[in-house]
């Protein structure tokens, strides 16, 4: 006789906030993060390249007039969201083959910059 329980905890994705690198060239942001962090507020992002900490800081914002902004794509239903920062990745010379995953992120306040997340790429191998 069978026994099954439905599930009903939703995918793992749901509970963890993270930063995703996606191939190719876009920056995705997980449901949990995209709620706990308010991102359907924001319409852009504004992004920021340390070299020498492989790190890219991701500011949310709606100011309009910004000149090297990128819009975020909302999913439907508040499941997250992406932005495809395609000149960011090669200006930066960063491949996304390399360095896609899930990442982890800081907060920190910086001046000059004020609120951004940031997150330190490390580098897979690509077969």
């Amino acid at each position: 006789m069978w026994d099954f329980k439905k599930f009903e905890g939703g995918s793992s994705t749901n509970r963890e906030s993270a930063i995703v690198i996606n191939k190719p060239n876009s920056i995705g942001f997980s449901s949990r993060f995209y709620q706990d962090n308010n991102v359907s507020e924001f319409k852009y992002v504004i992004l920021y390249f340390d070299s020498a900490n492989r790190a890219i800081g991701i500011k949310l914002t709606n100011k309009e007039e910004e000149k090297t902004k990128y819009s975020i794509n909302h999913a439907k239903k508040g499941f997250g969201a992406q932005v495809v920062p395609k000149s960011f990745f090669k200006e930066n010379k960063r491949d996304t083959e390399k360095c896609s995953g899930r990442y982890e992120f800081e907060e920190e306040k910086i001046e000059g910059i004020g609120d951004i997340f940031i997150i330190t790429l490390k580098d897979k191998s690509v077969e």
